[in-house]
């Protein structure tokens, strides 16, 4: 098969769920091989010091750039919290539909969204 190797870079998140059996993961598209129009920003309005004017955007174009790297996961929904009232314990949380969107994406754990983060400014700054 001919192209790049390792084009697909899976990230696993064994300490978010207490099921052994179960894998929570994300796959995506291994941004050391990706184009870097495809993991900058272009659009984002800069101040003299470099640092980006709004927040709000920068955000919503980082999710939308993870939304296109990733090809595939077992993620549920962070956002689900729900509880039996009658016992107080919580309820299974639904998982996240693919294809991976912005919103979905808005609705990852803290801890995942950082380790695709991590994966990018890794290929975009490697040491």
């Amino acid at each position: 098969m001919a192209g790049f190797a390792n084009r697909v870079k899976t990230l696993t998140f064994p300490d978010l769920t207490e099921d052994d059996q179960l894998t929570v993961f994300v796959a995506l598209r291994d941004p050391k091989t990706v184009p870097m129009d495809e993991l900058v920003p272009q659009d984002l309005p800069r101040g003299t010091d470099g640092e980006v004017l709004d927040k709000q955007l920068a955000e919503q174009r980082s999710r939308e750039i993870i939304a296109k790297l990733v090809v595939g996961w077992h993620m549920f929904d962070a956002t689900d919290f729900r509880v039996d009232p009658t016992t107080g314990d919580p309820l299974d949380q639904a998982l996240l539909p693919m294809p991976a969107t912005p919103e979905s994406v808005r609705r990852l754990p803290m801890v995942v969204t950082q380790k695709i983060n991590e994966a990018i400014v890794g290929a975009i700054n490697p040491r």
